[in-house]
């Protein structure tokens, strides 16, 4: 396997209307495989949620209705994709074969934002400004198509030196920002001493949970270069972010979700959760939550709760941008204990 050029991309149709920003992204999501003569490529793998161009060899396909066809490869100019969305009962190398395969859903992400966010208008760079992981898993992902202009007509655009404190531990949360250029170090006071968390650059996105939680910062964000952000207030963050993505149940409904299968999730601290937990519950405390992404799994669905339901609704919302079922349990425990005793029959 092997990581393709930007040159290939370019004649990957419809890849190729990507800005060239956009293609040098996508080249660390995809790779150029060799299949061995008699080999099916696709035996193992769900060919309706890939998009596949033939790069090199003949490949057979029969399909379902019954016809079978023999594919080769482009010789010069624009490659097309294989025909795969139609039912496939088996693919057979008739020599080695090269292809090279994207995610669906990634690729029609990027292709809806390049297409619906190109403007000589505007300020900033918006390929540069919102990277691939954020458009398919952050914030972002929240939004339709059509609110994309929307998101980029309110947010505003910010210059700042080195050094600057974007966001400070402890403060209250007015601001969600997206990192178009420069880097910047995020940190957290631990047992006194300042405890580096990560450190990113651009095409990042912070600043969601304290405006979910309404909770005062969790970590202090500070500029490490001569940076470009773009920020989206409070309000606008809960209109056009929150809103679509953070689901919010009452207490019966939760109960009721959780008689049918639904699982119980703390967020609070074990200290907390050792003293005071529901019965099913398990423990994932709210500043652990990023680190359990990939590791819940996505089968289930999840009900968090807190005390108050605050940051239930900031775990609920970390969650649900990254595929998870999960709704947040509104007004916490102290919801669930004002429900009425169920009538004994």
């Amino acid at each position: 396997m092997s990581t393709p050029t930007t040159a290939l991309l370019q004649r990957l149709h419809p890849v190729a209307s990507l800005s060239p920003e956009r293609l040098e992204e996508l080249r660390g999501f995809c790779f150029v495989e060799r299949i061995p003569p008699g080999h099916d490529p696709f035996r193992m793998d769900d060919t309706r949620q890939k998009t596949v161009w033939l790069l090199g060899g003949r490949l057979s396909i029969s399909f379902g209705d019954g016809h079978t066809q023999v594919f080769s490869p482009a010789e010069d100019g624009a490659i097309p994709t294989l025909p795969l969305k139609a039912p496939i009962l088996r693919a057979t190398a008739i020599d080695e074969v090269a292809l090279l395969r994207i995610d669906s859903d990634l690729l029609d992400i990027l292709l809806t934002w390049d297409q619906l966010t190109q403007d000589e208008a505007l300020q900033s760079d918006p390929h540069h400004m919102v990277s691939a992981d954020s458009l398919r898993f952050g914030a972002l992902a929240a939004l339709k198509p059509a609110q994309y202009r929307s998101l980029l007509a309110h947010l505003q655009r910010i210059e700042c030196a080195a050094g600057t404190v974007l966001i400070r531990e402890g403060d209250a949360g007015d601001y969600y920002y997206l990192l178009e250029q420069g880097a910047a170090t995020i940190t957290r006071q631990v047992g006194g001493t300042q405890q580096k968390l990560a450190e990113v650059g651009p095409g990042a996105a912070f600043g969601e949970e304290a405006l979910v939680s309404d909770n005062p910062r969790n970590a202090t964000v500070t500029l490490t270069r001569h940076s470009i952000l773009h920020r989206l207030s409070k309000q606008d963050f809960s209109t056009l972010l929150k809103q679509p993505l953070l689901n919010e149940v009452d207490a019966t409904t939760a109960q009721q979700a959780a008689q049918q299968g639904a699982t119980w999730l703390d967020v609070r601290f074990p200290s907390e959760y050792q003293h005071n937990r529901l019965d099913g519950a398990f423990n994932i405390p709210l500043n652990e939550i990023r680190n359990a992404v990939d590791v819940l799994s996505r089968e289930r669905r999840y009900l968090c709760y807190c005390d108050s339901g605050r940051r239930a609704a900031a775990a609920a919302f970390l969650l649900a941008q990254n595929g998870y079922q999960v709704s947040a349990l509104r007004g916490g425990l102290q919801a669930l204990s004002a429900l009425p005793e169920p009538t004994q029959s």
